[in-house]
Order: C-alpha cells, then structure tokens, then sequence
C-alpha cells in the first residue's frame, strides 16, 4: 500500500496572499501545489458553494462529510471537478478553459501524475474554517496567512467582491467577546467593505480557537504575519520552510528575495482596479494601501467590526503566542 503524501495546507482570508504564500512554498523540486478544490465556483463537484466546509464539533455529519472529502483530496485519486469557468471567463480565455479545464483541475492533474511528489501544498482559503480538525485529524498542517481587516476590505472593494455568508455564520459562536452583534455579521455581498469585515472576524475568530485548542500531537499550525513576511521574506519564508519540512536553498532563497522586491523602478503603490494579482505594484504598499481605497466612514466601519479582534492578533503575535 502507497504511504499517504504529507500536506501542508496554506488558507487565510481570501485577498491574503496565499496564491503568492502557497507559490512560493511549491519552489522545490518535487513539491507540488494543489489549488483550490473546495472553491465554490470550479472545485470539487460536491461542493455547494464558498465556505461549504466548516468544522462543527457538535455536528457528527459535518464531522463526516469533511473527513471523507479530505481522504479523497489526500489520495489525489477519484476527484471530480467542475468545468473550471468562473464568470469572467469568457470569449478566448473560456474556449481554451473547456477545452484544457482551468488552474484547478490542472494542478490536480499534475500532482497526480508526477511520479517524485515528496510533498503537496494545498492552497485553499476555503478550508480555513477546518484547520484545527485537519491538525488533529488528519496530519494536515497548516500555513494561516494574517492581512490586516482594512487592507483586506479595501482589496473586496477594488475587486468588486462579495460572498454569501450564511454559512460561515455557523462558525460565529463567541463573537461577542469582540464586540460584534450578530446583525452585523450578516452583509449583502453588494456591501464589499462590511461583508469583508464580517467575514476577517469570523473566520480569524475561529483560527484562534483553532491555535488554542491545538494538542501536543497535532500538526502545526503557523499564523502568517503578512507584514513580518513583507519586512523580511527570507527569514520568514526560512522558518516555514523548516516547520513544514520542505528543502531549503539558495536558489529559493534568492527567487523568494526576487518576488518581494519592486518589478519597476516606479512602482505604483495602488494596485490595477479589479486585477486579482498586480505584479506591477509596489509589494510593501500590500497592507497600506487601503488609506486612499477607503473612505474615512468605511475604513470607521472596519475598525469598529474588526479592530478588537485584530489588537488582540497582534498582541499574540508579540509574545510569541500563536
């Protein structure tokens, strides 16, 4: 019988870094990315929509349905996936998406037939809801990139984003230790900057119960300051490397150097409107940004939401807590 493959799931908050995060932990030789299969749109047949998986310790079916999904996932066999389109995907670029399937199904073909795969990286902010139970069940580790809620809900606004979170809200127990009544987590998707904030406090709400309910034998669990990974990706993306047991070299310290420095000489420190990834734009403006996106009552409206969980975060951050 074929020993399983070790994962390392890299999730986080949508708009959060984990396609570049999740990239550049694949730069070895022989790792390889699986990419998104619980996304809503153009995963895994069998899931309904975003956040369609979420660990409910009081749900033995919840339970269930998310062990026999990631067996699945684990196995890299006998997945089913969806066509791939997302709603932009339209004239050329949906032609050629019928025709060859979309970066999901893709990278699932590629961890699949690669003969050397020593390790997989499952890149996938909708499994953030799963990570403690993925630790403690399932060997799964796990990568949990951390990007400030106003950076975040500027990014929902320039992209035009939205989601339907009457799911996630069944991970919303305790919210009101941070101050947040529970019709404030309710957003429609047109309100990009609530619903964004809506969903940074639930979804970190529940990595931090995550982190502290997490045992002695149960796989890491990393919480990615986005601004240290930004100070000093070297080092930073060094410490990963050696959590996660991935090879470590020169020649991924030097690529890792290369996607944090500037591409231009003048870099813009405002990304393209509705361009999911700007490889033109300064990277160090990644979390500040959001000043010149939000307006005064917008940005008000985060901090009022998001802004004592987010204290809280960082003063974890500071002693070395999570």
């Amino acid at each position: 019988m074929t020993a399983p493959l070790p994962f390392t799931l890299v999730t986080g908050m949508p708009r959060s870094a984990t396609t570049v995060v999740g990239r550049l932990l694949a730069l070895p030789a022989g790792v390889v990315t699986l990419h998104e299969p619980l996304n809503g749109d153009a995963g895994l047949r069998m899931v309904s929509g975003y956040f369609d998986y979420i660990d409910r310790p009081d749900d033995p079916r919840a339970t269930s349905r998310i062990d026999a999904t990631v067996t699945q996932i684990k196995g890299l066999r006998g997945l089913r996936f969806k066509s791939g389109l997302f709603q932009n995907d339209i004239g050329l670029r949906g032609a050629a998406k019928r025709i060859t399937g979309g970066r999901i199904i893709n990278t699932w073909r590629r961890a699949r037939l690669d003969p050397f795969k020593p390790h997989v990286i499952w890149k996938d902010p909708f499994a953030a809801f799963m990570t403690g139970h993925l630790a403690r069940v399932h060997g799964i580790g796990a990568v949990i990139t951390l990007r400030n809620p106003w950076a975040t809900a500027a990014s929902f606004k320039r992209m035009g984003w939205g989601m339907d979170l009457s799911q996630v809200r069944a991970a919303t127990q305790g919210m009101e230790r941070y101050g947040v009544p529970e019709a404030a987590l309710a957003p429609p998707k047109s309100d990009h900057v609530g619903n964004a904030a809506a969903m940074w406090v639930m979804l970190y709400a529940k990595v931090l119960a995550d982190l502290d309910a997490r045992g002695p034998d149960d796989a890491p669990l990393v919480l990615l300051d986005l601004d240290r990974a930004i100070a000093a990706p070297v080092s930073v993306y060094k410490g990963l490397y050696a959590t996660f047991d991935l090879p470590w070299s020169a020649r991924t310290a030097a690529h890792i150097a290369v996607t944090y420095a500037p591409k231009t000489s003048q870099p813009r420190d405002t990304p393209k409107a509705a361009r999911a990834h700007d490889v033109s734009r300064d990277p160090t403006s990644f979390n500040t940004y959001w000043k010149k996106l939000l307006s005064a009552e917008e940005a008000a409206r985060v901090t009022a939401m998001a802004g004592p969980l987010w204290d809280e975060i960082r003063a974890r951050l500071q002693v070395g807590a999570t």
